[in-house]
């Protein structure tokens, strides 16, 4: 799911979820580096919602662009990846974003098929451990 990263400061901060309508207004700071289609996406994520963000530039990638979250307040904010949110940096708030449908991006990683590092198994444990503690969490209980 996706999250926005906002200055602490921000008076959206203060909300514990964060609708699609409170943005409106607000500036996205798109990262330089992001994907064409994850920032095609997360334009069409506010077209669906009836308008269009304000995109300023962000940072070359997603910390960079955090990283300009935490120094200035009214630098904007910006939508990530909730795995992101492990992202500690001061003045920062992640919020859950509620909107209509699906506000996901989806991620990938490519790997030789015959790669054998330790660090891709260990990289590959947690991954599966965070999609499975992920689904857990959108799964309603019964």
């Amino acid at each position: 799911p996706l999250l926005v990263a906002l200055n602490t400061r921000h008076p959206l901060a203060a909300k514990k979820t964060i609708d699609m309508e409170d943005l409106r207004g607000e500036s996205l700071l798109l990262p330089a580096g992001i994907d064409s289609h994850i920032g095609g996406k997360l334009l069409q994520l506010y077209k669906d919602h009836g308008f269009d963000p304000q995109v300023l530039p962000g940072g070359g990638d997603v910390i960079t662009t955090v990283a300009m979250i935490a120094i200035r307040a009214d630098a904007g904010l910006s939508l990530i990846p909730g795995s992101m949110a492990n992202l500690r940096m001061p003045n920062v708030a992640y919020r859950p974003l509620k909107a209509r449908g699906k506000a996901t991006v989806e991620l990938h990683c490519l790997y030789r098929k015959d790669e054998q590092s330790p660090l891709l198994a260990a990289l590959w444990r947690t991954v599966r451990q965070y999609r499975q503690e992920t689904l857990d969490a959108l799964t309603p209980s019964r």
